[in-house]
């Protein structure tokens, strides 16, 4: 389950794409680590495929071997940083692989 509802989800990209506000206050609200990526993760779902995107589906997504394989190499060889390579992935944790 998430930590965070969907209505406080939905808020958050609501507000962050208004401009009411920051995404460094709405970490600061949320109590995250603007590093986290958490909200990166929720404006990219949001802004690409709408408020639905956000729903917690109640099962955890899979990837293939090969998809997370690519990743990674693609990731470390600096094709792009890690948002970049795992643009359909929803979670960074889903990619075995440090970004720092």
């Amino acid at each position: 389950m998430s930590k965070y509802t969907y209505e406080e989800k939905l808020k958050a990209c609501e507000d962050y794409f208004s401009g009411t506000r920051s995404a460094s206050k709405i970490a600061r609200d949320f109590g995250l680590s603007k590093l986290s990526g958490a909200m990166d993760i929720w404006f990219k779902l949001y802004q690409e495929h709408g408020p639905t995107a956000l729903l917690h589906t109640g099962k955890n997504a899979t990837y293939t071997k090969q998809f997370k394989i690519q990743a990674v190499l693609d990731f470390v060889s600096g094709k792009g940083s890690l948002h970049d390579v795992a643009e359909n992935i929803k979670s960074y944790q889903q990619i075995p692989c440090e970004s720092g």
